[in-house]
């Protein structure tokens, strides 16, 4: 008797799991796909070069450990509205604890000048804004050095194969750059 009782659960499991699998398939089929962003577009030029936030990430770190070694690594993410947030991963000594933080940058990429400008317009530590001018001397120098470093290092690349910057814009993960032949 416990047997076909079993075999009775079982059966009724089986069907109550396809009848919830097709209920939930329904009520996601029927849902609108969701808007995708949409991106103003640069103004129009002879050639458009996409660079994803990977790669910044990896060029940024490799920045950054140049001119100050206490930084151990730098994630960008990319944003809509010409943002571009950086994470650092720093390790810093107090009172003789070595001591794991993210700071968190705030960046913009402009176009201005016909040349590309990085700036950064505020740092979070632990979700507190900071000063720039609050930060130890050494690491907004490392900031400063390395955005101004970022900036001149694209726009020197430009100059040499001709290339003149018209616009910029960015997505979840890409900056776009709209370029010109000069």
């Amino acid at each position: 008797m416990s047997g076909r009782y079993f075999l009775l659960g079982v059966l009724c499991g089986a069907i109550a799991s396809v009848v919830l699998a097709v209920a939930v398939v329904a009520i996601l089929a029927s849902r609108p796909l969701p808007e995708l962003p949409k991106v103003t577009p640069a103004p129009a030029g002879d050639i458009e070069v996409s660079i994803q936030e990977s790669y910044l990430g990896a060029l940024a770190t490799q920045l950054v450990r140049e001119q100050e070694p206490m930084v151990q690594q730098v994630v960008v993410d990319v944003l809509p509205d010409s943002r571009v947030d950086m994470y650092l991963g720093v390790q810093v000594t107090v009172l003789g604890q070595k001591l794991d933080l993210q700071v968190q940058l705030i960046n913009a990429v402009r176009v201005e000048d016909a040349r590309l400008r990085f700036y950064v317009q505020k740092i979070e530590l632990a979700g507190l804004n900071i000063p720039l001018d609050l930060l130890p001397q050494s690491l907004r120098t490392t900031l400063e050095t390395t955005v101004a470093d970022v900036s001149d290092r694209a726009n020197r690349m430009l100059q040499d194969t001709g290339l003149v910057p018209l616009g910029v814009t960015t997505d979840d993960s890409t900056i776009a750059v709209s370029l010109q032949a000069r």
